[in-house]
């Protein structure tokens, strides 16, 4: 058994494309300045037919020569056209490819069309079973869909009008990217959405001290052949990972991991979205732009800047964070923290401004902890002036109550009088949401003024926070939520409580309507107000996850409490 536990080498070490990789054109249109082809690229050979992939490829006929993309999307949403029309909108030469195969309950006309024998690769007849291996890595799905990648990137780099080749992988695409770059000298920079491994060791979290689990066979030949982590050294080039910091899915705290084993003479850098769960923030598009630019379009002399270093002190009774950031074009470094919970999908990150600088790209951050919290969480960012932003990996540190001072619980939710409050919400992500990516900022959390010049958050989706799933902003069982709220017309309030909300997922709803008008509105919940659908009255906070506000008009939220 433990034969077949096959290892990135030995899967890819000696994987050549011997035979032409032509493509056959099924469809041209033209929109705009920009050309649309949807095309079938040859891919490897089973027995005696080949694998025939699908993509569409769109490019600016002018200039004739240009760097490429190449997309491998997110499989429960499918190829993202609207990236490749953004990219080829910058100059690129944009390619997504799919990987998905013949639907199982779908008109769709085109697809990648595997062969009988490798049929598996169908996403549709594998989404349920993508860790299990019942023989070796390379027979399984995940093979066959980098191998299509392989194949796919090769007929990219042979096209006379490309000159540099990107890529950009996004949660299951970025999976196969990972096997797609092993053993590949064609890529020269890559993206990363939300992926970067560990998902065998969901449940096992960083920070918990717990030994290294004693995997399966089964699990270990996935972990050994199949898991982004095992691929990261085979990685030569320059790679860029955007994770959201509360995915239930892709685990936070180890991307850094991951990225960390890249080559160390390529750049690597990594940014979080915070409080994201299934997309990555929209200011994401901007620093793969400047990424991409950098690599494909510049000189590639490295004038991004370096990543973010971050350390931890307890000094008279509070916490103490040194960071280190480049300090080239600077715009403002800031330090987020969480505390107490090991489970890095339910943190509330509270942002850090407030710092003293002490030498050129070496700043201070003080924190006072709640002092029943014994574990702390943080990461440093630091944001330039061009737009671009990276982020330091995430830090742990454990202190004994008697080393900090007492501090009471944090009863307040969210107020626009307190900055170090900015990243308590996110906005909630519409589930038709065309892509991984929030690529404009409809979806994002809005700061404006109200009645009286008094600012207010909203986001057109609704508004998340986890800021009550750690003891240290639990209400008592008696407390109230209050909060204020404007809103120029009539119109609903909804707020959920959830329990288990990355389980079973139980909703407490309570429903309020809001007069409008050009005043700020007080509303008050007790907690018999939150009912199931099934009328079940919340008795408890205690297990509630986080916090959601839907307004069914355009509003604006301010001053959200526990009294």
């Amino acid at each position: 058994m433990s034969a077949n536990i096959l290892t990135p080498i030995t899967i890819w070490g000696n994987f050549s494309i011997k035979q032409p990789v032509l493509a056959e054109l099924v469809e041209e249109k033209v929109k705009g300045e920009i050309t649309y082809r949807k095309i079938y690229i040859d891919g490897r050979t089973v027995g005696k037919e080949r694998v025939k992939i699908f993509g569409v490829i769109a490019k600016k006929e002018q200039p004739s020569i240009q760097p490429a993309v190449i997309i491998f999307s997110d499989f429960e949403r499918g190829m993202d056209l609207s990236l490749v029309e953004k990219l080829a909108q910058s100059g690129y030469t944009a390619l997504a490819i799919d990987l998905n195969g013949k639907p199982e309950n779908s008109d769709l006309k085109n697809y990648t069309v595997y062969p009988d024998k490798v049929g598996y690769a169908n996403y549709d007849l594998s989404k349920d079973s993508l860790d299990k291996i019942s023989t070796d890595a390379i027979g399984t799905c995940w093979y066959e869909w980098a191998a299509a990648a392989k194949y796919a990137i090769s007929y990219l780099k042979a096209q006379p009008c490309v000159s540099k080749i990107g890529a950009i992988g996004v949660k299951e695409g970025a999976g196969v990217l990972w096997h797609a770059l092993a053993n590949n000298e064609n890529v020269d920079c890559a993206v990363f959405v939300m992926n970067a491994g560990w998902k065998a060791y969901k449940g096992i979290f960083k920070f918990s001290g717990a030994s290294e689990p004693q995997f399966s066979d089964e699990t270990l030949k996935y972990v050994a052949g199949i898991e982004p982590q095992g691929y990261a050294k085979h990685v030569k080039c320059h790679c860029l990972m955007l994770s959201p910091t509360n995915s239930d899915e892709y685990d936070c705290d180890r991307a850094y991991d991951t990225i960390a084993r890249i080559n160390e003479n390529a750049y690597r850098s990594a940014c979080y979205s915070v409080g994201s769960v299934d997309t990555v923030d929209f200011r994401t598009i901007t620093r793969t732009r400047i990424f991409f630019e950098e690599f494909l379009g510049g000189n590639g002399k490295g004038d991004l800047p370096f990543e973010p270093d971050i350390k931890c002190d307890i000094e008279d009774g509070g916490l103490v964070f040194h960071v280190n950031v480049d300090p080239n074009g600077l715009n403002r470094p800031s330090v987020y923290v969480s505390e107490e919970l090991l489970e890095p999908q339910k943190r509330a990150w509270i942002k850090l401004t407030d710092c003293i600088k002490i030498g050129d790209g070496e700043f201070l951050f003080k924190y006072s902890p709640y002092h029943q919290s014994k574990k702390v969480f943080a990461f440093s960012k630091a944001s330039y002036q061009n737009g671009y932003a990276l982020c330091s990996n995430v830090i742990s540190k454990k202190f004994k109550e008697t080393e900090v001072k007492k501090t009471f619980k944090d009863k307040i939710v969210y107020s626009s009088r307190d900055s170090r409050l900015e990243s308590v919400f996110a906005a909630i992500t519409e589930k038709d949401a065309p892509s991984s990516w929030r690529e404009s900022d409809k979806h994002c959390l809005k700061f404006k003024k109200g009645p009286m010049s008094i600012d207010g958050v909203s986001a057109s989706g609704g508004l998340r926070t986890f800021k009550i799933s750690a003891e240290k902003y639990l209400p008592n069982d008696y407390a109230i939520l209050m909060l204020d709220i404007f809103t120029k017309d009539k119109c609903e309030l909804t707020v959920k409580l959830i329990k288990d909300f990355f389980g079973e997922k139980v909703e407490y709803v309570a429903k309020t309507n809001v007069n409008g008008g050009k005043i700020w509105h007080n509303v008050r919940l007790e907690m018999n107000k939150f009912k199931t659908e099934e009328g079940r009255i919340l008795k408890t906070y205690q297990g509630i996850d986080a916090i959601e506000f839907y307004v069914s008009c355009d509003y604006l939220i301010n001053n959200v409490l526990w009294i």
